[in-house]
């Protein structure tokens, strides 16, 4: 049996952990491969959208799937966003209750 998502430290481990391919998780998270690749890469940040759409698909919470998500992005050592980051975590609570998944 594969391990469970609390371990995973980025969204990459989420894949490894899940046996997911990004297509897979493209599928389950109603997003495109394109997007997910990106993600895991740490080459784009996920939009609060994808966020929750991931969470979802992976039945867990929308800020657990963030710091999934921004895991690579941060590894990266991109720059940190400038007052947007409020904004981010609004609009992620927002999507998330509009589509009826947790946010913690």
């Amino acid at each position: 049996m594969a391990g469970r998502i609390g371990e995973a430290r980025n969204l990459r481990d989420v894949l490894t952990i899940r046996d997911l391919t990004m297509d897979a998780l493209a599928v389950i998270g109603r997003s495109d491969t394109a997007t997910i690749s990106k993600i895991v890469a740490g080459k784009a940040r996920a939009t609060p959208r994808t966020v929750v759409r991931l969470a979802r698909g992976l039945g867990i919470s929308a800020t657990r799937m963030q710091k999934l998500c921004d895991a690579s992005w941060r590894e990266l050592e991109h720059p940190a966003p400038r007052g947007s980051e409020k904004l981010r975590q609004v609009d992620l609570a927002a999507i998330a209750a509009a589509e009826g998944v947790p946010v913690r």
